[in-house]
């Protein structure tokens, strides 16, 4: 496994074991669900917030989602790994993958993952050549993801 991809496991556990102690969510994707979700749980419109994706937590429990995000901002995977060439080129065949560029040609959700930007990778010749790289053996090797 991937250093990236432990750290990336790693992250998602502990905002897993986060969530399930300290927020109270509901996600809902339609008027009906989301009005069927309050009345489930007993909640109003007043008593949440919107966190985007058709999640919504209680706010009172805003300030600890917050500091958990900016946590793992902080913690970002791919900033922890980005001076190891082998495992940024690993990292970006993952995101590559993950977000099927094979069919998309589109790096932006692949870079949205990695908490970079097409403006930072240009700017930087290393990353720009591992990037190029990675893109030539996710193509040459897709059916192996």
């Amino acid at each position: 496994m991937s250093k990236y991809l432990e750290l990336k496991n790693n992250n998602q556990k502990r905002f897993d074991e986060f969530a399930k102690n300290h927020i109270y969510w509901i996600f809902a994707f339609s008027s009906k669900e989301f009005d069927n979700k309050l009345k489930e749980y007993n909640l109003t419109k007043d008593e949440i917030i919107s966190i985007g994706a058709g999640g919504f937590i209680k706010k009172e429990h805003k300030k600890l989602y917050l500091e958990e995000m900016n946590r793992l901002r902080r913690n970002n995977e791919f900033k922890q790994i980005k001076h190891d060439d082998v495992e940024v080129k690993k990292a970006f065949i993952y995101e590559l993958a993950n977000h099927e560029y094979c069919i998309t040609y589109n790096l932006d959700d692949t870079l949205d993952a990695l908490g970079t930007t097409e403006e930072e990778i240009k700017k930087d010749v290393r990353l720009k050549k591992i990037l190029k790289e990675a893109i030539n053996e996710y193509l040459e090797n897709r059916e192996n993801f």
